[in-house]
């Protein structure tokens, strides 16, 4: 009678400890998974940022300048960019 009950109780136990085993695993994934999304939506803002740079940098104004200032420093003779 007491071997049924202590059978019976080491299983309870069992699956007790099984079940909080699985719970941390899930929490330590979720927290992964949030960390993770956290630095995606981080990257996609930077990618962003960036390309709205880019194209401030490449807009066809800016072009246009570069442009006639390497003109003008090849007219002048100056081979070497002047320094922003």
């Amino acid at each position: 009678m007491f071997f049924r009950f202590a059978c019976g109780l080491c299983l309870a136990v069992l699956v007790a400890v099984g079940d909080v085993a699985l719970e941390t695993r899930c929490l330590k994934l979720r927290r992964s998974m949030t960390r993770q999304h956290y630095r995606l939506e981080v990257l996609r803002e930077s990618a962003v940022r960036l390309r709205l740079e880019t194209q401030a940098l490449a807009s066809p104004a800016r072009v246009r300048l570069r442009l006639a200032e390497s003109e003008a420093r090849s007219l002048r003779g100056d081979a070497r960019p002047q320094p922003r």
